[in-house]
């Protein structure tokens, strides 16, 4: 499932422009999952080991055991769930050998998979940063050139924000 928090831009590994606002949102949801599940948080490591899919069901046991990944710390899990990879499937580590296995589904909507508050935590956050800009570039450029020093940040923001608006190579092929 791809979340608007997992785009990447054309500048190597460096998220969009809308990555940060995005990346805070999900850090919000973070510590609301946190809040939600402290007691598992708080328990020792050789008991903080769970085993994850994604969706609702249950794999099924094979003979030599569970087709499953690695084991998660639940830290791992929370973190998941905040980037709107939900809903998971967990089982302790320590648990998997009862019959039935005791899976328990975490299911959360996260934030940044919600387009309307994405959208509005963007904005609003891009709106912030442009007005401080120009409160900086108003309080450094005083003077007889002040307009110019305006005129190009307010040239320069806008292109920036056009440019990485504007979707990459691959994701115009793809």
């Amino acid at each position: 499932m791809t979340t608007l928090l997992s785009r990447r831009s054309r500048i190597g590994a460096l998220p969009r422009a809308s990555s940060l606002p995005l990346s805070l949102l999900a850090l919000a949801d973070r510590l609301t999952l946190s809040r939600d599940y402290a007691h598992l948080l708080k328990e020792p490591p050789e008991q903080n080991r769970w085993f994850v899919t994604r969706g609702t069901e249950a794999l099924p046991r094979t003979a030599s055991g569970w087709r499953l990944g690695p084991p998660q710390r639940f830290q791992e899990v929370l973190s998941r769930l905040a980037r709107g990879e939900g809903p998971l499937a967990v089982l302790r580590e320590a648990d998997a050998d009862q019959n039935p296995a005791p899976w328990h589904t975490l299911a959360f909507q996260a934030s940044v998979s919600n387009r309307a508050p994405a959208l509005a935590v963007g904005i609003g956050f891009w709106t912030v940063v442009v007005f401080l800009g120009w409160v900086v570039v108003a309080v450094l450029a005083q003077g007889e050139h002040s307009a110019l020093w305006e005129s190009a940040y307010a040239i320069g923001a806008v292109s920036l924000v056009v440019w990485l608006s504007l979707p990459g190579k691959a994701e115009m092929q793809g």
